[in-house]
């Protein structure tokens, strides 16, 4: 699945583990020698998007293809945290509701 489809996805059909969610996930995706923001606000089950580089209560810096094996089910997002392929700043928090946005091993996102 593309990036982009992921995020219309995610706006068109949140997750319903988003029903008590009120925060802001900014999502940077690097792409060679660019990098493309994110910024997911999630507000009690309405999600929507913007591509502003703000301040947000947690963000993501990933590689575009790590990014796209996250969402086609061939990669995990905590293993990729661990060899560093993924980072996150921001409320620890946010890790539950960020990992019921991503498919689990095997299957493709939302």
């Amino acid at each position: 699945m593309a990036v982009t489809d992921f995020f219309d996805n995610l706006v068109a059909d949140p997750p319903p583990s988003l029903q008590r969610v009120t925060a802001t996930v900014r999502f940077d995706v690097i792409d060679g020698d660019q990098t493309r923001y994110h910024l997911v606000s999630l507000d009690h089950g309405a999600v929507k998007l913007s591509q502003r580089k703000v301040k947000a209560d947690a963000t993501i810096r990933i590689e575009r293809p790590v990014f796209e094996r996250l969402l086609s089910g061939k990669a995990n997002a905590m293993a990729a945290a661990l060899r560093g392929e993924l980072s996150f700043e921001g409320d620890r928090g946010l890790l539950v509701a960020l990992q019921h946005m991503m498919p689990g091993p095997g299957k493709e996102s939302r």
